[in-house]
């Protein structure tokens, strides 16, 4: 209550120039949680630090009245279904149960600045979050995160549409349709040696780049052309993925379809899906 913002003004001898505020006093709460059957947290922009939850956790943006670009945000040893709603967050690690993410806000300070005759409108680089440990399904939405994800025993379903994914894959992931999905940013993707013979992968990009340590006795290349049913217009797609049988015309003719599959979700026949429309693709055996 009460609490007021100093502002500041520094003018450098180029001319250049820049405003801003700091709260005047801030507070640390700790809250120790009873056994329960689900917690809401609601104006989480202040740092979290979070541990040792044994119930279903829904955090939210909503309330929040002023945020700490500054904080930290954890989760670990959590039991439960994890809910974040445009929550920034740095580490979210040992989950027993599905994790649900939509983070469609910059969770950076934006900001402008003048320099020279130019009035420069800013955005910091993307918030890195590790994603480890997680038991259940993962599926979240970025607008824009420096995504770095391993250890998940679920289905994976991530969109991450302009920043970097990298994902370490070491045990053989569940039956289901598993995507990582950028616009243009880039998709990474490493699997364990003793893994890799188990999984179907299909990694394609439309105005990108895709890459592969690999050789062709392992994963075979797909150039096609053809009219996307998401918005009428004919594109362009490089695929790398799995071999299937010459003589599987029907599997083989699925495979151009796929793109359009993956970035509407629908269901498909199972296996790791890797697009950046117009972003780098890597699929490596480490």
């Amino acid at each position: 209550e009460g609490n007021q913002q100093v502002r500041y003004e520094v003018l450098s001898p180029e001319g250049n120039r820049r405003v801003g505020s700091r709260w005047r006093r801030s507070a640390d709460l700790t809250l120790y949680v009873p056994r329960c059957t689900a917690v809401l947290l609601r104006g989480c922009q202040r740092g979290m630090d979070i541990s040792g939850v044994n119930t279903d956790l829904t955090m939210t943006e909503f309330g929040s009245q002023h945020r700490d670009y500054n904080g930290k945000f954890l989760i670990r040893d959590h039991v439960g279904q994890l809910t974040l709603g445009n929550v920034p967050m740095d580490v979210i690690e040992n989950v027993e149960g599905d994790v649900k993410i939509a983070s469609t806000t910059e969770m950076g300070n934006t900001g402008s600045h003048h320099s020279g005759d130019d009035w420069v409108l800013s955005t910091p680089l993307p918030r890195k979050l590790k994603i480890s440990g997680v038991t259940g399904n993962l599926t979240a939405r970025f607008r824009r995160s420096n995504l770095h994800i391993d250890k998940v025993g679920g289905v994976l379903n991530v969109h991450n549409e302009y920043g970097d994914t990298h994902c370490s894959i070491s045990d053989t992931l569940v039956a289901g349709n598993h995507r990582i999905v950028s616009h243009s940013g880039l998709v990474s993707v490493e699997v364990a040696s003793e893994t890799i013979g188990d999984l179907t992968v299909f990694a394609a990009t439309s105005c990108g780049t895709a890459a592969t340590n690999l050789g062709r006795d392992e994963l075979d290349d797909l150039d096609v052309t053809y009219t996307s049913f998401i918005d009428g217009l004919r594109c362009e797609w490089r695929s790398l993925f799995s071999k299937v049988a010459r003589d599987d015309f029907q599997a083989r003719f699925a495979l151009q379809q796929r793109p359009d599959d993956i970035l509407s979700d629908l269901k498909r026949s199972h296996g790791l899906d890797l697009v950046s429309v117009a972003g780098r693709v890597e699929y490596r055996k480490k």
